[in-house]
């Protein structure tokens, strides 16, 4: 692999990393727990797809559309039933990353016990690549950073512009404040998990084509994401958005110089580092 091939294999998988973030991001900020159902979700649209494509034929497009609704909905059943009822008696924020954690588990037990243990894999939407200089791109590689521009670009027109997205930025600096300004705060937490989710789905469908997809998939990713989210910033969504680019750069580009299995540590020491001198995050 050339100096080329990494940084645009970093691009990508900064782009990836960026879906996953978000997610946590938006919750941590909004609700201000660290969402432990966030990996299961992310496997639970991966499977939704492979199910509409494999068992009810609908084409990749169609698949997509259902699995970014069906995953949505399921991000507001996890606020309805375990995170509203937690706020509501003010549980700390520990009980409510022990809820969600559960939740987490029961998914992805049952879709084990529906789906079995056996490796299984998406097909890429897009076949073909073509070259840059040294570099061969795939057509399924550039779809993974379009569409991750084009979400990116969506959630920052939905937070600067659109009545929710503002009531989710006053929610974020005082919610005691929102609540006396008429915010329904309730409303605003289901808006919060389901995007969270949406997201999560997303990174599912593309890493459920580039990797094996297993009911416990999501656990490798999440931590990822939790490493950008501390790199960029716990309570940033442009701080998460940099540090997810910075991670997959700095990730693919160390795969020139170290083997794969030291590039996991070294982005672990890299967290602690930055937690040590700069807790709140670097773009914080």
């Amino acid at each position: 692999m050339n100096i080329e091939v990494a940084l645009f294999s970093g691009l990508t998988l900064g782009a990836l990393y960026c879906l996953m973030a978000m997610g946590l991001t938006l919750v941590n900020s909004t609700i201000k727990f660290f969402n432990f159902t966030h990996g299961a979700i992310l496997m639970t649209g991966a499977y939704f797809t492979w199910y509409l494509l494999e068992e009810m034929g609908l084409n990749y497009f169609a698949s997509f559309i259902v699995t970014l609704l069906l995953t949505f909905i399921l991000g507001v059943v996890v606020q309805r039933v375990i995170v509203q009822p937690l706020v509501n008696k003010e549980a700390s924020g520990l009980m409510l990353i022990l809820g969600t954690f559960v939740i987490g588990n029961l998914l992805e037990n049952s879709f084990l016990l529906i789906f079995g243990g056996r490796l299984k894999r998406l097909p890429t939407p897009l076949e073909g690549h073509f070259s840059i200089g040294a570099a061969t791109i795939t057509y399924h590689s550039l779809l993974i950073l379009v569409t991750t521009s084009v979400v990116m670009g969506g959630m920052a027109y939905f937070l600067l512009r659109t009545r929710m997205g503002m009531a989710m930025r006053c929610v974020a600096q005082n919610e005691q404040a929102a609540k006396l300004m008429g915010i329904p705060v309730k409303t605003v937490y289901r808006y919060v998990l389901g995007i969270s989710s949406l997201l999560a789905g997303v990174a599912g469908i593309f890493l459920g084509s580039i990797y094996f997809m297993t009911p416990s998939m999501g656990g490798g990713p999440l931590s990822k994401a939790f490493t950008v989210c501390v790199l960029g910033g716990l309570n940033s969504i442009l701080g998460t958005v940099i540090g997810a680019f910075l991670v997959g750069i700095l990730e693919s580009t160390l795969t020139l110089f170290f083997p794969m299995y030291y590039v996991t540590p070294a982005l672990f020491l890299l967290m602690m580092f930055i937690l040590l001198v700069r807790p709140e995050g670097i773009f914080a």
